[in-house]
């Protein structure tokens, strides 16, 4: 039995001996008994050859890089091999060998971005020109991170109806990253619920973004994109940038009559459909509508509007203009041309239409004429009126729009002629006429004017000169009348109306 138990011992010490012979010949460690080793007496030299195991600190991933850290280890130890691969089994592995002992850190570089890699480290001894290693420590995971695409930056907001063209600075260098575009839109500064529009075009410049209502302020912002394995990656914003849409302007409309009536003015215009909600009124006897104060008609149906309260025997100047609400705001379009008319002279019994009083018909001027050079006189002339009437009343002035009129009535049917005398001389005039009838209720009715004719009265001649004043006769200017209602000017859009733009329609008094 002792003598079979020698022989066993003698086996194991052989084995062991075998297996550090093997161990020193590849630089690899190898589990040998301690009880067979410590039996040849070689424990010693086994555990003095073999560098221990180092500490693996951290993985740590940058761009396409991991920077593996570890302690330090100078016991028994020249060296150390980083090992990577793309997966925890590392099938496929790379090794990076490090060989000093006082390096601590060792940087990956080449693995691509968003990629996972795991690493681990073991120790290196070089002995007598024999490598010894130890064992690998536990593996740790890092995933590389991501280049940003390079930021840009807004140039400028474009609004227009309803919508907004953003433009913007490309980057469209390589090394910029860049591979597209997102714009972000909000009603709010602080982007609260805000839209997002993503262009896949790195040349991309502009973006017309639209359904963004009338008269609504909006903010814009916008970062540059790029797509890693299927993810999307983003800049940071840039500077955001508000506009405000433009609205449809509600469409000008032009009067088309205005008539004047016992304390008041009817006035009708052209019904405008397009952008319009309503109508606003100025009525004043100051051609520049002095007065802020307007009449407001809702609804663009309406084309008509009487104006009372209105002092009688007093000429108004009329204008209308459209006008729209959005989100509480009021856009109006621009004033029409302004129109005028005179209201009736008051008198204390109302028209009686039963007894047929009705307006007389119209005459017209025929011819003015300077009977005495130098003496501020012309004489006016016209045709005869119908039958049954009372007179006619004479209007002059020295401007074109009878600003500053001065008025006399002719009594009689028959007489066609009246001396207008205290004219400046050397001053043009301008003349017209109209019919009127007063019927036995004491109600006055007026024809409307007529065209009118103009001359300038000249200074005292002498005597040659007034022998070739009666040869060539008195500077007179005469104009035609081809409507008894003179025409409707539809003038440029203007805000303000100069008196030579008024227009004036018949007058009822």
């Amino acid at each position: 039995m002792r003598q079979s138990m020698e022989r066993n011992r003698r086996i194991r010490a052989v084995l062991a001996w075998v297996a550090i012979a093997c161990a020193l010949a590849t630089g690899t460690v190898v589990a040998t008994p301690v009880s067979a080793i410590a039996d040849t007496g070689l424990e010693a030299q086994a555990t003095t050859t073999t560098p221990p195991k180092p500490t693996l600190s951290k993985a740590t991933a940058g761009v396409g890089t991991i920077t593996v850290t570890w302690k330090k280890q100078t016991t028994r130890t020249t060296g150390y091999e980083v090992q990577y691969a793309a997966n925890k089994n590392f099938t496929s592995a790379k090794t990076a060998s490090i060989g000093s002992n006082a390096t601590t850190s060792k940087k990956l570089t080449g693995l691509g971005e968003a990629k996972t890699w795991w690493v681990r480290i073991r120790a290196v001894r070089k002995l007598n020109g024999k490598t010894y290693r130890s064992a690998w420590t536990a593996a740790k995971s890092a995933t590389t991170t991501v280049a940003k695409p390079s930021a840009t930056a807004l140039k400028k907001l474009t609004p227009a109806v309803g919508a907004i063209t953003v433009t913007w600075n490309t980057k469209t260098a390589a090394s910029a990253k860049v591979q597209g575009y997102q714009l972000q839109y909000a009603d709010n500064k602080d982007f609260a619920s805000g839209k997002t529009a993503t262009l896949m075009s790195v040349s991309a410049s502009s973006k017309k973004i639209t359904g963004l209502g009338e008269g609504k302020t909006w903010w814009v912002r916008i970062r540059t994109r790029r797509l890693v394995n299927g993810k999307a990656y983003y800049s940071a914003y840039s500077t955001a940038m508000s506009a405000t849409t433009r609205v449809n302007m509600p469409v000008k409309t032009r009067l088309t009559s205005v008539t004047g009536g016992k304390n008041s003015l009817t006035v009708t215009w052209e019904r405008q459909d397009s952008h319009v909600e309503g109508y606003m009124l100025q009525c004043n006897t100051d051609p520049s509508f002095p007065d802020d104060a307007v009449t407001t008609i809702s609804g663009n149906a309406t084309t008509s509007k009487k104006i009372t309260a209105l002092a009688d025997g007093t000429q108004y100047w009329v204008r209308v203009r459209t006008w729209r609400k959005i989100d509480g705001k009021t856009y109006r379009s621009a004033w029409s041309a302004a129109m005028r008319a005179t209201t009736n002279v008051a008198t204390d019994q109302p028209l009686d239409t039963s007894t047929n009083e009705v307006e007389p018909w119209f005459t017209s001027m025929v011819s003015l004429t300077e009977p005495t050079p130098g003496k501020g006189t012309l004489e006016a002339r016209w045709l005869k009126g119908e039958m049954d009437i009372t007179g006619y009343q004479l209007q002059w002035a020295t401007d074109s729009s009878f600003q500053g009129v001065k008025t006399a009535k002719v009594p009689g049917r028959d007489v066609t002629t009246k001396t207008i005398t205290g004219l400046p001389t050397g001053v043009r005039a301008w003349v017209r006429v109209r019919v009127y009838k007063t019927y036995a209720s004491g109600h006055t009715l007026y024809s409307s004017w007529s065209n009118s004719v103009s001359a300038t009265p000249t200074a005292k001649l002498s005597a040659q000169a007034e022998e070739t004043e009666d040869e060539l006769g008195t500077d007179v200017s005469v104009t035609p009348q081809d409507s008894w209602e003179e025409p409707i000017i539809d003038e440029p859009i203007i805000e303000e109306t100069d008196a030579d733009d008024v227009v004036e329609l018949p007058i009822e008094e």
